[in-house]
């Protein structure tokens, strides 16, 4: 399985452009799901504040298998695939069509 991780406000507390709190949960099941998964951090940061991200993730032993790209072996798709991506803004789609509340 290939799954997506976001940073800000995923992996740790927003705080964008600095570096907010670590989310200790989080990091510990992307951690447990990296052993028999493919990860991807994917984030909106890029440059220097990418650079800083992967450097915090690293303190907290975070490994991926790309950053902001498709992982090697995908290569038809513009849009970074992935079969489960784990972000603090997602909504399930099967609760908006419910009609559930989604509230920021």
């Amino acid at each position: 399985m290939i799954i997506a991780v976001d940073f800000d406000g995923t992996l740790c507390e927003y705080k964008n452009p600095g570096i907010g709190n670590p989310k200790l949960d989080v990091i510990k099941k992307v951690k447990e799901l990296s052993k028999n998964n493919k990860i991807i951090l994917w984030t909106s940061r890029k440059g220097y504040a990418l650079k800083q991200a992967l450097k915090w993730c690293s303190q907290y032993d975070l490994k991926f298998d790309s950053v902001n790209k498709n992982i090697n072996e995908i290569k038809t798709s513009r849009k970074i695939y992935a079969d489960l991506y784990i972000d603090d803004k997602a909504i399930n789609v099967y609760n908006f069509i419910k009609g559930d509340k989604y509230e920021n």
